[in-house]
């Protein structure tokens, strides 16, 4: 007799990995029975989903229950205001996991040369570069 692990469903009378982030609530199902179904792991209170598994929360940062680790990667309160570039955050604190990253508006002074012509450079910041060519 052929048990399947926790991590596999019987399909077809052969145990089949279960996709990533779920398991298959009847540890040890026979083989030979029939077909099981893998179910998704809900992450617990203070527990986010990183690669398909259920983590604790860092530190003194919280989560609520019920992150789905068949889904996204997902963040623990207090990791998108910590004024790092951490995770997956496109920029710091933003981006990513986090809440979208927001233009800033930035006050630009274009000065001209004698000739009346824009000075060549750019300005690379937390965005999208602007290129000022002459």
């Amino acid at each position: 007799v052929i048990q399947c692990g926790p991590h596999e469903h019987v399909y077809n009378h052969t145990c089949v990995p279960c996709p990533p982030g779920s398991v298959n609530g009847t540890n040890g199902s026979n083989a030979t029975g029939p077909d099981t179904n893998c179910t998704a792991m809900i992450c617990g209170v203070n527990e986010a989903v990183q690669d398909h598994v259920c983590v604790p929360c860092p530190g003194n940062t919280t989560r609520p229950a019920g992150d789905d680790a068949t889904g996204n990667n997902t963040r623990c309160d207090g990791t998108c205001t910590d004024g790092l570039l951490t995770g997956d955050e496109t920029y710091v604190d933003c981006g990513g996991s986090c809440p979208r990253c927001r233009c800033t508006p930035v006050e630009i002074e274009l000065r001209t040369s004698h000739l009346g012509h824009a000075l060549g450079g750019s300005i690379v910041g937390p965005g999208p570069t602007v290129e000022i060519a002459p």
